[in-house]
């Protein structure tokens, strides 16, 4: 159950990959995604990190009764992002690179 947890993470993310178009103003980029156990439930309550590797600063969010979370206004560069909760092998993904107008 707990690699499922890291698996399903990554592949969610993976999916939601598309750029989205940028306007003259954007100074920001997204990243969101939905967490599922093994058997394809949404998890509530887990923790998702956004560590940027430029500047260092940490922005935490927590899923919604539908296992989403949403990253709204990131700034451009590269991120870490690890999704944590009890009773789970934390998911760790490296060098998400987030750009301006982009949905990660």
């Amino acid at each position: 159950m707990h690699a499922r947890f890291a698996a399903t993470l990554l592949t969610t993310v993976a999916v939601l990959c598309a750029p989205a178009r940028p306007t003259a103003q954007e100074q920001t980029g997204r990243a969101e995604g939905t967490v599922r156990d093994q058997q394809g439930g949404m998890l509530v309550g887990v923790t998702v990190e956004a560590r940027n590797l430029t500047v260092g600063s940490v922005l935490n969010v927590v899923t919604d009764q539908n296992g989403r979370f949403r990253f709204v206004a990131l700034g451009p560069g590269m991120y870490d992002v690890t999704a944590s909760r009890d009773g789970f092998r934390p998911a760790r993904f490296e060098g998400v690179e987030i750009l301006l107008g982009q949905v990660k």
